[in-house]
């Protein structure tokens, strides 16, 4: 988001949220409203704007860990975070998701893809021994070969948003060793 954008929905957002509270608050005091809803509306509209910036922190959180990776961020606000890049020669995704869904809902988790131009085999005995593997107080929940029509990638699925710089190094790292561990002969 531009310098200019950025402003705009700030300047945006503040205007939208000063033209509610004149509304209630004219509403209010014309006595079209009781004090209780008069009340109720502030209390929404304080909840919604602090939801609405703490998405926007989390957001800054994640574009900033982008830039120091120079890994471009490809996420619009308010959607789960994403980013790639290239990292030692290979191609890289980074997803922060979590899912509403499946055995475990709710459950922050950081997706490493190590993605690749030319179709792999890896031996899926020794992928599969990655299962609940503890890499640096990380618990990776699995390390698994996907293969689609249009892309051929590794997928770490680690548990928790990891947003640090050197240890999103370091996951990337292992992955790469544990991609030339498990390739097939």
């Amino acid at each position: 988001m531009g310098n200019t954008q950025k402003t705009a929905v700030i300047a945006g957002s503040v205007l939208a949220s000063l033209f509610y509270f004149g509304l209630i608050t004219h509403l209010f005091l014309a006595g079209e409203i009781i004090l209780e809803i008069y009340l109720l509306l502030v209390l929404l509209q304080i909840l919604l704007s602090a939801f609405a910036m703490g998405f926007y922190i989390i957001h800054i959180m994640f574009k900033n860990l982008a830039n120091k990776l120079k890994f471009h961020f490809i996420t619009r606000f308010m959607e789960q975070p994403r980013m790639e890049g290239n990292y030692r020669d290979n191609w890289w995704q980074l997803h922060f998701a979590s899912r509403a869904y499946g055995e475990y809902w709710g459950m922050p988790r950081t997706y490493v893809k190590l993605q690749f131009r030319e179709e792999k085999k890896y031996n899926g005995k020794k992928l599969a021994g990655y299962s609940n593997y503890d890499f640096n107080g990380r618990k990776i929940d699995s390390i698994q070969h996907m293969v689609r029509p249009y892309k051929n990638y590794l997928l770490m699925k680690v548990k928790g948003y990891v947003m640090d710089k050197k240890k999103i190094t370091a996951l990337m790292d292992f992955l790469m060793k544990a991609e030339k561990e498990s390739r097939a002969k």
